[in-house]
């Protein structure tokens, strides 16, 4: 065990899991950048999670996908986890798709507080909303929960589940196919003219940057430039589903004892930022996910001098969802192994 000695004093930079493992009854689990790549699983994790499970500790997939639940059951299966391990698998999409059934009997175990700005909305068939989608499955996402595709001047609510396509139900436009530049600018026009209108927004996946190599943009950049153009009138419009944001928490945490809860996650802005917010401890996946070309760099090849650095930087910005408060994760480790 190691303890770092500058602004992130607290934190413990260990191993593996093992050297924690009798702390916490509970492991809350981000899957990319944790459990896998988008492609395969990471080395030793299948047997992490074997080990945990053995241990009896209750395990909690919460992902901030936009895509529902069954897709990430599918993707546990064809990397080689078995989801009967996880008490339970938490997407932001498919917590976001109970908020827009939008209804009050809903006792799912993923069904989240209701949002007030759906209330007008609950016992009608006229409701209206336009997609920033993923290019996958977005119209048959909001027409399933009993929404129709419209355009901007027509809509009552935004989704925001991806950054590929701008769809009004009627024109897609597709970054890949019609280009960056088309994109981009359709969506500065879309965004603008939903401003006017003061339109609310969901946003179905808050991070803003995809954790691959490319680090291409992803829904919570949507979320944030609506709320720059919204200026003064963004309070209450829009709302954000899924890590660091309240909602999931909520549903993950129901029952649980804080104190024994650990949130794993290799994401500062979302997974850590999550874990301080609520009063949960964080493990930082430090070698994997998205901060791992930063801290390898500005490290020199040292894990402690890497992590200080990438941590320092994050806190001194003022762009974040963590809002100016000052992250110190409670253990650092490089890859999520036993």
């Amino acid at each position: 065990m190691h303890e770092s000695t500058s602004t992130t004093s607290k934190t413990e930079i260990l191993s593996g899991v093992r050297d924690i493992v009798d702390r916490y009854d509970v492991f809350l689990l981000d899957m990319w950048g944790v459990m896998h790549d988008g492609e395969v699983a990471y080395e030793g994790v299948l047997d992490v999670i074997s080990k945990l499970k053995e241990l009896g500790k209750d395990l909690i997939i919460l992902s901030n996908s936009s895509k529902r639940q069954i897709k990430s059951i599918k993707m546990l299966n064809k990397l080689g986890f078995d989801p009967k391990d996880f008490s339970n698998i938490i997407t932001s999409g498919e917590v976001a798709y109970h908020m827009l059934s939008n209804t009050k009997t809903d006792d799912s175990a993923l069904a989240p507080q209701p949002w007030d700005v759906l209330e007008p909305f609950a016992h009608t068939d006229k409701k209206k909303v336009f997609c920033f989608g993923s290019g996958d499955g977005d119209e048959e996402y909001v027409t399933s929960c009993g929404w129709e595709l419209a355009s901007m001047e027509e809509a009552d609510l935004i989704v925001a589940r991806g950054y590929f396509t701008i769809n009004d139900g009627t024109n897609i436009v597709h970054k890949n196919n019609d280009g960056e530049e088309a994109y981009l600018h359709a969506l500065e026009e879309q965004i603008q003219q939903a401003a006017k209108r003061k339109i609310p927004m969901i946003v179905a996946n808050p991070d803003k940057i995809r954790p691959d190599a490319d680090r291409t943009p992803m829904p919570g950049t949507i979320g944030v430039a609506y709320e720059s153009s919204l200026g003064g009138d963004a309070n209450g419009l829009v709302r954000y589903i899924g890590k660091p944001f309240a909602d999931v928490y909520e549903i993950a945490l129901r029952g649980k004892d804080r104190a024994r809860v650990c949130m794993v996650g290799d994401a500062l802005e979302t997974d850590i930022t999550g874990a301080v917010v609520e009063g949960i401890d964080s493990i930082w996946v430090a070698n994997d996910g998205i901060h791992n070309v930063d801290i390898e760099k500005k490290g020199d090849g040292s894990l402690e001098a890497g992590f200080e650095k990438v941590v320092q930087e994050f806190n001194q910005r003022k762009d974040t969802y963590a809002k100016g408060q000052q992250l110190s994760p409670d253990v650092v480790l490089p890859h999520f192994r036993w």
